[in-house]
């Protein structure tokens, strides 16, 4: 998921930079009667970062009444690992949870006389349906939480002024999307077909699905040689589910759509990588406007063309028809014309998958990043 590769990418740029890191999980993150992925409650991992689950196990039970004391466990071993092992010069982020928690991490590191940051990756309730609680909830956080931070890592512009609006006190550095230095392995391509490929999520507020399969369907009424699309997930749990399957059959691109379900980094590596472009279509939405898909990081890096909206941050970076092609949202008619587009003229979409790969490797490089937040934490004044 887009937060696990994120605090990965931090951990491992602060561990080349020759810092100790420790990753805390409070609560099992893996759904109780799935087959358990990690068994090891702590350990450390390829990269050199230390972690721990401190509720015990990455996998939650199935009885509710032990998962809500597991997690119970789990909160309380975090703050106690704070303030027994916690020194004044460590740095510690604290990385999403409710306004409870963000207030629990925030005292027991001052306790300790140490400096809270917060990582600030999305509007704080901000995602999904808006309703009364979140609000409530947000402007708790706003009010009483963020001018209680010492430091700010904030994913977006837009998500940096919310900062400075509301803490004024705070020191505050952007840090974009973060890809990993590493180069990645070569592989084959898991098809001998053109296609297509996605692997954000089945939705419609957040990845603008329907509006993408729309035009999908457009480009394979308009274009001779079969092209196909391929998307990562399960269309069952997808909550445009119905919507999703009445534009296939409207389209009739029943055979041109596939869905892989859950895929592990290298499979999803691989259909990256031989694809012929892919698409992020968000639309205005409250989320978008404030967060920045991590998503974006990963397809700049296979040097495959990449066509986006104008929306949120990714345009503070990209240039159009430079480092990818950018669009105005909810057109897909113009979308499904760009992705023609690109799809008749591969020499020309290669070369502007190559300058976004470049322009990925210095700008979203997670050493270079790591740098930078180090001497953030050290002056306090971001580069």
């Amino acid at each position: 998921m887009a937060s696990t590769a994120r605090v990965r990418c931090y951990g491992q740029g602060f561990v080349n930079e020759g810092y100790e890191t420790h990753v805390l999980l409070p609560i099992s993150l893996e759904p109780h009667g799935s087959k358990q992925i990690n068994k090891l409650s702590k350990g450390t991992d390829e990269n050199g970062v230390h972690y721990q689950y401190m509720s015990g196990s990455s996998l939650r039970g199935n009885n509710i009444i032990m998962r809500q004391i597991n997690d119970l466990w789990g909160y309380f071993h975090t703050l106690l690992y704070i303030i027994l092992h916690i020194r004044k010069n460590d740095q510690i982020i604290v990385y999403e949870g409710g306004v409870i928690w963000h207030w629990c991490c925030i005292t027991a590191i001052h306790l300790k006389g140490a400096k809270a940051t917060m990582e600030l990756n999305e509007l704080p309730f901000g995602t999904g349906k808006e309703t009364s609680k979140k609000i409530r909830n947000r402007k708790l956080m706003l009010r009483h939480i963020f001018p209680r931070y010492d430091q700010f890592l904030t994913i977006s512009e837009s998500l940096k002024k919310l900062v400075l609006q509301n803490a004024p006190k705070a020191k505050v550095i952007k840090v974009p999307i973060l890809i990993s230095p590493k180069p990645q392995p070569e592989t084959t391509s898991p098809t001998d077909k053109t296609y297509l490929f996605h692997s954000g999520t089945l939705s419609q507020q957040k990845d603008g699905i329907l509006g993408v399969i729309e035009a999908f369907g457009k480009v394979c009424q308009q274009i001779e040689a079969p092209v196909y699309y391929y998307f990562t997930g399960n269309l069952k749990a997808s909550p445009c589910r119905n919507a999703i399957e009445n534009l296939i059959s409207q389209y009739h691109i029943e055979d041109r759509i596939k869905f892989l379900g859950y895929l592990e980094d290298f499979e999803v590596q691989r259909y990256q990588q031989h694809c012929a472009l892919t698409v992020i279509y968000k639309y205005p939405t409250q989320q978008n406007k404030y967060c920045f898909s991590t998503k974006l990081g990963e397809y700049l890096m296979t040097s495959r063309p990449v066509i986006i909206t104008e929306v949120g941050e990714a345009t503070h970076y990209l240039q159009n028809g430079q480092t990818a092609y950018i669009i105005p949202p909810d057109d897909t008619d113009l979308l499904a014309e760009t992705i023609v587009d690109v799809l008749t003229h591969p020499t020309e979409a290669q070369k502007i998958g190559n300058a976004g790969k470049e322009l990925a490797e210095k700008v979203f490089n997670t050493n270079y990043q790591a740098r930078r937040i180090i001497q953030f934490f050290k002056d306090g004044i971001a580069s």
